[in-house]
């Protein structure tokens, strides 16, 4: 099974919809294959929580499912099937599946990077302008980091690629809050940003990569 279309962001205390397609072999689904909220796991309900699953509608090579989430409070939010609530006729099972991974946020950003080190999904990084967060005018941006473990090293022996924003957005970037969960700093992460002037970061982080904020 898998999201159809991600999306990135839910405004926090609203709701969105994803259609998550699980795929048929051809031997059909045991049973009438309804799924309900308990057959999926959230991994923090106070950042979101499943409001609805819709009954299955039989497509082409499988079912669909439509899902409804609420946002709760900021953070990363991580959508995961568990196993074998789908079922076929010779008794396979579905293996447990991250589906996705959300931020949920009361701002809207300009743009969302993945930048997690185990799983790109782990970490999000959003750039958002001081005008919307209230801190600064339009086209000055704050980097918001969320999410559960270690962020990608930048310019490094283990990824030559510059950090995603490092072209349009590093001159312009003020300030980066770096949220619980997240372990570390990446290497680079805003290397050349010469105009930071604020950096936060939440207890969590544990070591802080080569030249992080080298030249700012």
């Amino acid at each position: 099974c898998s999201i159809a279309e991600p999306i990135t962001h839910i405004k926090k205390g609203e709701t969105a919809n994803l259609t998550m397609d699980c795929i048929d072999t051809g031997s059909g689904i045991k049973g009438n294959g309804v799924l309900s909220r308990d057959n999926f796991i959230i991994s923090d309900s106070a950042i979101g929580e499943i409001v609805d699953v819709g009954s299955p509608v039989k497509g082409t090579n499988g079912y669909s499912y439509a899902i409804s989430l609420r946002g709760k409070e900021n953070g990363l939010l991580a959508i995961s099937l568990k196993a074998n609530v789908l079922v076929d006729a010779f008794s396979n099972g579905n293996a447990e599946t991250k589906l996705d991974s959300l931020l949920v946020s009361e701002y809207e950003a300009e743009q969302y990077y993945y930048i997690g080190k185990n799983d790109q999904k782990d970490v999000l990084a959003a750039i958002i302008d001081n005008a919307e967060l209230g801190t600064g005018s339009s086209g000055t941006y704050s980097l918001h980091i969320y999410g559960s473990g270690e962020m990608l090293d930048f310019m490094s022996t283990s990824n030559s690629l510059y950090a995603p924003w490092y072209s349009t957005y590093r001159t312009s970037i003020t300030d980066v809050i770096i949220y619980s969960g997240v372990s570390n700093v990446g290497s680079k992460i805003l290397y050349n940003s010469v105009n930071l002037e604020r950096v936060t970061l939440a207890n969590s982080i544990r070591s802080i990569g080569e030249s992080a904020f080298a030249n700012t």
